[in-house]
């Protein structure tokens, strides 16, 4: 599912970047520095950081409609820059930039993660043919970036849909059921297994949706709807606090723009109104 009509074309080299260039910073902690502009935010470019100490690691991650775009991290922090929380920027920015963010939080996080080859323990350089890869010298073991993918669905009764409220939520919080593909499963698999575990309930006409990076640290969300089969709905009190059918025209609150829980849950409800 695009987020945008933008062209974005992923890309990893070494400093093709100019003045104008968007800058993806993320400071030590991991925020990402914004211009805030009331309920919007604004990536700054690299003339917000001229004459402040360089990041020590930086990259282009790919190009937005023909512009760089370069990331970092332990940036320094302008004084005209606000740090936010990555969750909050990626609600707040402009749509066509969930995709260079997102590319860039995931392949930071990859990146510090494979300092060290995972096979001879040697320092692991980033691969020096512009590819997302690790290529270590002393053994030569080339390793790619890993995604994890996990299922979320909609399941739906009638004019109902299943609702749940996870114990990482804050309260009040509802939104569909999702989990992680396990070794060996197929998608559809893992839908009617998150949902059974999670909820008790069995589900049919399991239907894909749409798919979205989402770089908490490095998943690719895969939605999909399905309908009540059977069952009475059981929380299981580990990951979900409550589970319950809700009216499509009385809803709880739910998880904003731009994750793909809120996608599926919109496109649910708007179909169910035709």
């Amino acid at each position: 599912m695009n987020t945008s009509t933008h062209d974005f074309i992923p890309a990893l080299r070494p400093g093709q970047s100019r003045a104008d260039s968007p800058a993806i910073a993320f400071t030590a902690d991991g925020e990402l520095l914004v211009h805030r502009h009331a309920d919007t935010v604004t990536l700054p470019q690299l003339r917000d950081f001229a004459g402040l100490p360089p990041a020590p690691e930086r990259f282009d991650i790919g190009a937005l409609d023909g512009i760089p775009c370069e990331t970092w991290s332990d940036a320094v922090c302008p004084g005209e820059l606000t740090p936010l929380n990555l969750r909050e920027a990626l609600r707040l920015l402009p749509p066509p930039w969930y995709n260079p963010v997102s590319r860039a939080a995931e392949l930071l996080a990859w990146h510090h993660r494979t300092r060290c080859c995972g096979r001879c323990g040697a320092p692991s350089p980033l691969h020096d043919h512009g590819e997302p890869a690790k290529y270590c010298p002393a053994c030569g073991l080339l390793v790619y970036p890993t995604l994890s993918p996990a299922v979320i669905t909609a399941v739906t009764k009638g004019e109902e849909i299943l609702l749940a409220n996870n114990h990482k939520f804050r309260p009040g919080l509802y939104s569909i059921i999702a989990g992680f593909v396990e070794t060996g499963e197929s998608l559809e698999d893992a839908v009617q297994r998150e949902i059974r575990e999670e909820t008790g309930i069995a589900v049919t006409d399991i239907r894909y949706f749409g798919s979205q990076s989402w770089p908490f640290p490095g998943s690719l969300m895969i939605g999909f709807t399905a309908e009540y089969a059977g069952g009475e709905i059981v929380p299981d009190g580990k990951e979900i606090l409550d589970a319950r059918w809700f009216d499509r025209r009385h809803l709880p609150p739910l998880p904003s723009p731009p994750s793909i829980a809120h996608k599926i849950i919109q496109a649910v409800i708007n179909r169910e109104n035709h």
